[in-house]
């Protein structure tokens, strides 16, 4: 059975428990390369992703702005990655609005997720 699934709405994804390394292979190259210019990169506890949005970072328990903007399709992009393009096997974690990466990393997703069979007409919203 094959699934399509999307984030439309608000389109946030929050990486909680951060460690960089673990989060660096979901990210869009230049937000990767900023992070990596950063100072206190191995300081980011929580990056927060909204579309057509800057990204946030807190730093020690203080939010910090960039100037990086994150587009739709780089979020959806990131939430594919993040479920090794098979979303279908992370449907329970969605539901409950979180993703738990290997290494421990917990990912909030928040707006409204559509998972459609791609035979037929029904769809599914969570």
């Amino acid at each position: 059975m094959l699934f399509f699934c999307s984030i439309k709405g608000t389109g946030i994804i929050y990486f909680i428990e951060v460690k960089i390394l673990d989060v660096l292979k979901f990210l869009p190259q230049r937000l990767a390369d900023y992070i990596n210019s950063c100072d206190y990169k191995d300081n980011i506890t929580e990056i927060k992703l909204r579309k057509n949005s800057i990204v946030q970072f807190t730093v020690y328990g203080k939010l910090k702005n960039t100037p990086v903007q994150i587009s739709e399709t780089e979020i959806e992009d990131i939430f594919y990655k993040m479920c090794n393009c098979s979303v279908n096997i992370y449907d329970d974690e969605i539901s409950n609005g979180f993703i738990t990466l290997s290494g421990g990393c917990r990912v909030g997703i928040g707006g409204e997720y559509f998972k459609s069979l791609l035979k037929g007409d029904q769809n599914e919203r969570k």
